[in-house]
């Protein structure tokens, strides 16, 4: 099982998840201290500055560290939801998201 909680009330909601269940969130809401499952990056932070959705960086780091799905299905699935000047926007943002984990692999805890 896996959660992406970007705002406050999901954040809240699901922080006592079991440690099991891995949980993607935004650093900038909470720190939920160190434990297993959890993964903390500045996904709207990151947005901002680069104008790309935290949502799909958050998917691209939630793919790799996890890989419930592959890039290329969620690649897919992107380009039947979006029109093609989003899809590519979005596209980039998840494979931002698959770099930052990258540089980051095996750290519960993460901030950059």
């Amino acid at each position: 099982d896996i959660i992406v909680a970007l705002g406050d009330m999901a954040i809240k909601k699901y922080a006592g998840a079991s440690p099991r269940i891995a949980m993607f969130y935004e650093s900038g809401l909470a720190d939920l201290g160190e434990r297993s499952g959890l993964y903390a990056f500045p996904f709207a932070e990151l947005a901002a500055k680069l104008g790309y959705a935290a949502n799909m960086i958050a998917l691209g780091v939630m793919i790799a560290l996890t890989e419930p799905v592959t890039f290329d299905s969620i690649a897919e699935a992107i380009r039947q939801s979006f029109s093609e000047t989003s899809a590519a926007k979005n596209l980039e943002a998840v494979r931002y998201g698959l770099e930052l984990a990258k540089e980051t692999p095996g750290k519960r805890v993460q901030t950059v």
